[in-house]
């Protein structure tokens, strides 16, 4: 049996850094009075030249005033129970364990906090909820392992289990308490009134397995098995999924001209094929949920449609091919590991995808297609101090995995609904070749130095000339918005040559996903009693969305500007990489 316990004093809002790093430099943290001096108290007023809250406040005055206070419980226990049927050759294994996970979490956001006037929802704000998580999971395994000789060595097992989870939801909300000392949600003084929620959601899942294993001379090894799961997440068409794997593996540090050579103790040659699957994360997506609105018409809350049924989902299959080498030197001080992989994930799934508003929705959940993951993984481990009282190990693992989309569903909305052309936003969607977690855009190409650098060109460096023999000059997403570019706006590359920026020059930027990953550490104990453990993480190769370059340096506000718009374009004929300042967003 175990238990946790945890009290966490959490943020509020999870962009106060990004917050301070867009104020401007001239505003104030601490108030002032009439003759110059610091009063102590910090200066949150109800507006500024940047906004108001939620867009901008003081970060140290949400810091110090607001609270999000999160205490959890957590308890798991586990039964086991062992029965020989027949000593040596049929064994009966189960196992079952309880978890119970009770969280309770406090927000209060005070008006000394915004600014904002007492009348504002946003002001002295407070939330209690509680949330109570029940699994159990149970595990039954009947082992059969024959007495066949001294050679050969077979191990059958059928394999049982089961999995169920409980989650409940309680939580009171209200605003504009009398006083910030009032931060109990269900207290009677308050100006607007407040609102309670409750929600629970229960789901299971049963998976059945056969497998089995034979060893030939402690050299070579076969294995094979078949797993049937069911879980109550899909529809009744598509509940149940059959997943088989086959395995082998050669322990060549058995055989005699590999025995010989003393310093090598043990290599292992191994491959492997099999499938798995995935099930959704939310529960009762299959069916049609219906909720009730917090407000009332003539003494009746209003009923809608919370979710789009979603029958159809099937299970997210992972198809995987595996080829290892492990080898043991040094009496075991030295251990090497490498594999190379093939993975293909068919009807592969996506949440949160965005859809147009008319459908009464704003994102569903569905499979999108087939996506490849191949690529190689390699680890090291060396004991550099192994003796009664000390242990030292140095560790390093690399890998590299290349992701592509090889197939996307007709029915998946290839552009994001939700996506636009303005500023700072990008396109988001699939495209078959490319990995899953690229970035799409337009392609920056400098700025406009001149007038005559804005003339429309056709792909031989033509300018482009309209049907009245006209100067065609390059324009922003014609016809919807029609800007004609200046001198000192931003250049992106004209892709198809029509002396319009839109949709149709979106191209691939980059990807999110690095060409190196992994990691390598220290680790040691003294006695078995005293360890220190050292690990750190790199990755290398990955293309990243410079959010606060786009941020400081955008011109389109009041917002802390970076000291690289000092050289944007000031005048005709300028060469430089950033635009002009203009006070208008498009």
């Amino acid at each position: 049996m175990s238990y946790t316990h945890a009290d966490n004093d959490m943020l509020y809002h999870n962009n106060v850094r990004d917050v301070a790093y867009r104020k401007m430099p001239n505003q104030a943290i601490w108030e002032y009075d009439e003759y110059g001096k610091l009063t102590g108290n910090l200066f949150s007023p109800v507006t500024t030249a940047q906004g108001t809250y939620s867009g901008t406040y003081n970060p140290l005055s949400m810091l110090t005033y607001s609270t999000n206070n999160q205490l959890g419980d957590v308890v798991g226990s586990r039964f086991s129970l062992t029965y020989k049927l027949i000593p040596r050759i049929l064994q009966l294994n189960s196992n079952v364990v309880f978890n119970v996970n009770s969280n309770k979490t406090k927000n209060f956001l005070p008006q000394l906090a915004t600014g904002r006037p007492f009348t504002e929802s946003s002001v002295n704000k407070t939330s209690d909820a509680d949330y109570d998580r029940f699994s159990m999971s149970t595990k039954t395994n009947l082992f059969f392992t024959p007495v066949l000789g001294i050679n050969h060595l077979f191990t059958g097992n059928i394999s049982l289990q089961t999995d169920e989870s409980r989650y409940t939801i309680q939580g009171l909300s209200s605003t504009n308490t009398a006083s910030s000392f009032l931060q109990d949600p269900s207290v009677p003084s308050r100006t607007l009134t407040g609102s309670a929620r409750s929600t629970t959601t229960q789901s299971r899942s049963v998976g059945a397995l056969v497998a089995a294993n034979y060893t030939y001379m402690n050299r070579y090894i076969f294995a094979a098995s078949i797993r049937g799961d069911g879980s109550s997440k899909f529809g009744p068409a598509n509940r149940y999924g059959l997943f088989p794997a086959i395995s082998g593996a050669w322990r060549l540090g058995q055989e005699d001209f590999i025995r010989r050579i003393g310093w090598i103790d043990d290599i292992k040659l191994r491959a492997s094929w099999g499938r798995s699957g995935n099930a959704p994360r939310n529960d009762y997506g299959y069916i049609n949920i219906y909720q009730t609105y917090d407000y009332a018409y003539l003494g009746e809350n209003g009923v809608y449609s919370s979710n789009i049924e979603l029958s159809d989902l099937k299970w997210e299959t992972v198809t995987q091919q595996n080829l290892g080498l492990d080898i043991d030197l040094f009496k075991n001080r030295l251990n090497f590991g490498a594999e190379i992989y093939k993975r293909r994930t068919t009807d592969l799934m996506m949440s949160g995808i965005q859809i147009a508003n008319y459908n009464g929705f704003n994102s569903l959940t569905m499979n999108v297609g087939t996506m490849d993951n191949d690529g190689w993984e390699a680890s090291l481990n060396y004991t550099v101090i192994r003796n009664k009282k000390w242990t030292v190990n140095l560790n390093f693992n690399i890998a590299h995995n290349e992701n592509v989309i090889r197939e996307i569903s007709s029915l998946y909305p290839r552009e994001n609904a939700k996506s636009s052309l303005k500023n700072k936003s990008f396109f988001t969607y699939l495209q078959e070749d490319n990995p899953f977690g690229s970035f799409y855009g337009f392609r920056y190409a400098g700025v406009y130095k001149d007038k005559d650098a804005t003339i429309a060109r056709d792909a031989k460096g033509n300018p482009i000339i309209g049907p009245d023999g006209e100067t065609i000059f390059m324009c922003f997403n014609y016809p919807t918005v029609d800007y004609i570019f200046q001198p000192g706006d931003a250049m992106y590359q004209d892709i198809n040559h029509d002396g319009v920026i839109d949709h149709k020059d979106i191209v691939y930027l980059g990807n999110s996903n690095p060409k190196l990953n992994g990691g390598f550490g220290l680790s040691g104990s003294y006695l078995q009693r005293l360890k220190l453990s050292l690990f750190f993480n790199y990755r290398q190769g990955l293309d990243i969305i410079n959010g606060t370059k786009m941020n400081t340096s955008d011109m389109l506000g009041y917002n802390n500007q970076s000291t690289a718009v000092l050289r944007r374009w000031r005048n005709e004929g300028d060469v430089t990489d950033i635009p002009r300042a203009i006070f208008v967003s498009i």
